[in-house]
Order: C-alpha cells, then sequence, then structure tokens
C-alpha cells in the first residue's frame, strides 16, 4: 500500500525480536508514502507516542510504527538501533537538496573539465591539420617541379625524335626522286619499246610478201621485243615493292639507330682517349722538327760575325734536335709497331677464349655439377618465383593458373627476343665508366608488378640485363660457364682445376675396381 523499496526483519539467538525497519525510496515520493505510513499508524494509535506509554503486555498485543529520527539512533531497540547506525543516513530536505546541489554542481564541472579537454583536443586536431596542409602544400610544389622537369625532358626527347625524323624524311624524299628519275628512264624506255613493236606491227603487213625466212626473223625480233618489255615492267613493278619496302626499312633503321647511337658514345670517347694521346705525339714531332729547321734556318743566313762565331753551338743544337727527332720517329714506329702486335693479339685471344667458352660449355654440359661448376642460361626467366605468385592471384582461372603462367612466362620470353622492347637506360657510374639500369616507368614492366608482385617482375629485368651483356645482337639466351660457388663468371683455371678431380676420381674408383 505504501510502495516500500525493502523491509528488514532483526533476530537474534532467541528468535524473531518483533522488530523491522521499512525502507522507502529516497526521492520525494518516498517521503510522501514514509508520512502516509506513520500517519496509519498515529491515527489508530498505534505511533510512536504510543509505544513508548504503553505497557509490554499492550505492545505484544499489537503492531506500532514510526518514521525513523535521530532519537532512534540514541534509543535501545537493539539489532534494529545498531543496523540505523550502521546503514542508515538521517538527512532533511534541505540536506538532500544541498546533496543534490552539490552532486549537480560537480556534473556540472565536470562537464566543463570535459569540454575544456575536448577544446584542446581539437585545437591539437587543428594544429596538426595546419602542419599537414603545409606538408601537403610542399608536396604540391615538389610534384610540380617534378612535372616542369619531366616537360623539358619529354620536349627535348621529342625534339631528338623531330630531328631523326626529319633525316629520315630527307633520306626518303632523296631515295624517292632517285627511284622518280629511275622510273622516268623506265617509262622512256617502255615508250621506246612500244614505239618499236607498233613499228613491227605495221611492217609485218608489208613483209608477208618476203620470204619465210624473213618472217621468221621478224617474228623472233618480235617476241625478243615483247619479252622486254615484259621484263621492264617486272621491273617497274620491283621498284614500286622496293620504294614502299623501303619506306618501312627507314623506320627499322630508325630504331636500330636509336640503339646504336648509345653505343657509339661509349665508342668515341675511347677514340677520343687514343686521339688525344696521337695528337699529343704528333705536335711533339711536329715541335721539333720545327726547331730543326729553326736552327737550320740561323746557319744558312750566315754573313754576319756573331753568327759566324755561332757555327758550332748551332751545329751542336741541332745534332740534338735530329737525335731527339729520330728518338720520337722510332718511338711513334713502335708504338704503331706495338699497336698493331696488340690488336692482333688481342684479335686471336678473343678467338682462343670464345673457342675455349665454347669448349667449357660442352664440358659442362656433361660434367658440370649445380653445386660448384655449371652452365647458366643468361637471359633465360627464372620461373621460381612465377609459380606462387600465379597459384595466388591466378587460382580461379578458367584454365588453371598452371596454363596461366606458362602462357604469361612464354609471352615475356617472346618479348625479350623483341629489339624493339629496350626499356633500358645508359647511368654514368664514373667519368669513365657507363652501365645500363631498367626503366622502372615501363608500362608493361608496370603492368606486370602489378598483376604477379616485385619479385616476378625483377626476374624479367634481370633476363633483360643478363640479354644486353651477354648476347645484345641476338636476343635470345646462351649458356655461359658459372661458378656457383662465388656467383660469378667462371675462370678457365678454376674449370681446368675442377676437371683434374673429376679425372683424378674416375681413375681412382678404375683402379680400385681392377
Amino acid at each position: 500500500e505504501f510502495n516500500p523499496e525493502r523491509v528488514d526483519v532483526f533476530h537474534d539467538y532467541g528468535g524473531h525480536q518483533g522488530t523491522a525497519l521499512v525502507t522507502f525510496k529516497k526521492d520525494i515520493y518516498g517521503l510522501i508514502d514514509a508520512e502516509a505510513f506513520e500517519k496509519s499508524f498515529a491515527a489508530v494509535g498505534r505511533g510512536r507516542k504510543e509505544w513508548e506509554t504503553h505497557n509490554d503486555v499492550q505492545r505484544e498485543l499489537h503492531l506500532y510504527g514510526w518514521q525513523a529520527t535521530e532519537q532512534d539512533l540514541r534509543g535501545r531497540l537493539g539489532l534494529l538501533t545498531e543496523h540505523l547506525r550502521k546503514f542508515s543516513d538521517l538527512k532533511t530536505v534541505a540536506d538532500v537538496v544541498e546533496d543534490k546541489d552539490r552532486i549537480n554542481d560537480q556534473l556540472v564541472q565536470n562537464l566543463v573539465a570535459a569540454v575544456g579537454r575536448r577544446n584542446d583536443r581539437l585545437e591539437a586536431c587543428h594544429e596538426r591539420f595546419v602542419v599537414l596542409q603545409n606538408i601537403v602544400s610542399e608536396v604540391d610544389n615538389l610534384r610540380v617541379k617534378a612535372e616542369e622537369e619531366k616537360r623539358k625532358m619529354e620536349e627535348k626527347h621529342k625534339q631528338d625524335l623531330e630531328e631523326l625524323h626529319q633525316k629520315a624524311a630527307m633520306d626518303t624524299e632523296q631515295h624517292r626522286n632517285r627511284m622518280l628519275q629511275h622510273q622516268v628512264i623506265l617509262a622512256n624506255k617502255m615508250r621506246a619499246l612500244e614505239e618499236r613493236c607498233a613499228e613491227m606491227e605495221r611492217t609485218e603487213t608489208l613483209m608477208k610478201q618476203k620470204n619465210e625466212a624473213e618472217v621468221r626473223q621478224f617474228e623472233k625480233a618480235k617476241e625478243e621485243a615483247k619479252k622486254q618489255l615484259e621484263e621492264v615492267s617486272k621491273q617497274a613493278e620491283l621498284h614500286a615493292a622496293m620504294r614502299y619496302n623501303q619506306g618501312l626499312l627507314q623506320m627499322k633503321m630508325i630504331q636500330k639507330h636509336e640503339v646504336q647511337n648509345k653505343e657509339l658514345e661509349m665508342q668515341v670517347r675511347q677514340q677520343k682517349t687514343k686521339l688525344a694521346v696521337s695528337q699529343n705525339r704528333e705536335l711533339e714531332f711536329q715541335r721539333v722538327s720545327e726547331m730543326l729547321e729553326i736552327e737550320r734556318g740561323k746557319i744558312d743566313g750566315g754573313g754576319g760575325q756573331d753568327e759566324a762565331n755561332n757555327i758550332e753551338s748551332h751545329e751542336k743544337t741541332i745534332k740534338d734536335l735530329e737525335l731527339k727527332l729520330a728518338d720520337l720517329q722510332a718511338s711513334y714506329d713502335l708504338s704503331d709497331s706495338m699497336v698493331s702486335d696488340l690488336t692482333r693479339k688481342e684479335r686471336a685471344s678473343n678467338d682462343e677464349i670464345e673457342e675455349a667458352r665454347k669448349v667449357a660449355v660442352m664440358v659442362l654440359k656433361d660434367y658440370g655439377a649445380k653445386d660448384k661448376l655449371a652452365n647458366k642460361m643468361m637471359g633465360e626467366i627464372d620461373k621460381e618465383p612465377w609459380e606462387p605468385a600465379c597459384r595466388l592471384r591466378h587460382r580461379l582461372h578458367e584454365e588453371g593458373w598452371d596454363i596461366k603462367m606458362a602462357t604469361q612466362i612464354s609471352k615475356w620470353e617472346a618479348l625479350l627476343k623483341d629489339h624493339s622492347f629496350r626499356p633500358l637506360k645508359m647511368v654514368e657510374v664514373t667519368p669513365n665508366e657507363l652501365k645500363y639500369e631498367i626503366k622502372r616507368d615501363d608500362p608493361k614492366l608496370q603492368a606486370l608488378q602489378e598483376e604477379l608482385g616485385e619479385k616476378v617482375c625483377k626476374t624479367v629485368m634481370h633476363a633483360l640485363l643478363e640479354l644486353e651483356e651477354y648476347n645484345a645482337s641476338g636476343r635470345y639466351p646462351v649458356a655461359v660457364p658459372w661458378d656457383f660457388k662465388k656467383n660469378q663468371k667462371m675462370v678457365m683455371k678454376d674449370l681446368i682445376l675442377y676437371l683434374k678431380d673429376l679425372l683424378d676420381g674416375r681413375e681412382g674408383k678404375a683402379a680400385k675396381r681392377h
């Protein structure tokens, strides 16, 4: 009836004490219920006042009730009083309002502090945003500079290609002019032959009355004229086809010249060095010769008393210069002879090395060991990284990942053999040393890297560099004797020692069996 929250009944060793504590809600509605509870007992004469005035017999016959106050905390109601002292918190309405206000003030302070912390975090985020915005602007500036440099390089490349195309166009125009001149000559010949045939046909009617021998001779001449006309027509068609093929050949020559220009740059540097040495030697020779002519001119221009006295010193100087000139000439002849001998020996050594390499390839084909010395195919794609990449990327392919892998490898092997596919650039390592590097911005290589990953792309780039080093003209894999322990190209000394070990082992086994 009065909506209590809980009721605590007290017992001791003697059993039920006959006392209980009813607890109401802690809000204003609980206070109203508690007052109504107290008034219900007071209305029937069983409140606190009656409890205190009635005797024990009356107390045992009826149930009494009232609101607990500070007076009950000092009373003697046994466990009820102890429970009130331990667990009850007696407050007035003003105290409750004050607690609520304090709690509300604390909540407001907490909210103000939380808002302050959030404002601090917002300010920090704003600062980070400003820093990131500055970084983005710097990155944009760098990107603009990079695009400008790229544009300049593209313009230079376009200019070089335009010059090359202009040169090719000039060559094509000259060739076309020559072909036109030749066609004019052939047309004149055809016209003359046609007139001759027409003339023969006209005279044919007049020669019918002549003897059979003259008629046969005329027929023979007529047939020869027709054959010549057919040959000239074939030549005209052949020249037209040659002109068309020449255009295709010009395009191929342009591509070939781009490759050869880079190779010629390295040769020009070497030739410049040799030419500088030769020029210095020739200049020294010319200087000594001029000094000798000057000294001889001093003697020939004699006539004065002072010159007559210095003839002996001039003759001595001339002899010294002649000896020096003879030494320079001998040194020049010796250098030429040494260059010729060294060139001849170098060519012979290269031939011997090439023959030795072929023999080494033949020997290691039968007796090579992968952990020591064996043939290594330079320019061949390493297929080991392809299997896991294709198994992962093409596992749902309708033909199977292995068929897709074989198709991809075959396509790239064919592309490596194509001379038009050459994503290489020349890099200067030192002032006297150049080397090739892969252009990582090539669209085909980038597509392969995006499809199958970095490791697969590196197998293609490695094979391309090996082809450029070991077989740039043929563009197909070649066998090279390789030392797998040192991971380098084989030395002939190592091959000979390896074959000696094989031979000693075979002789030992044969003796043991015997």
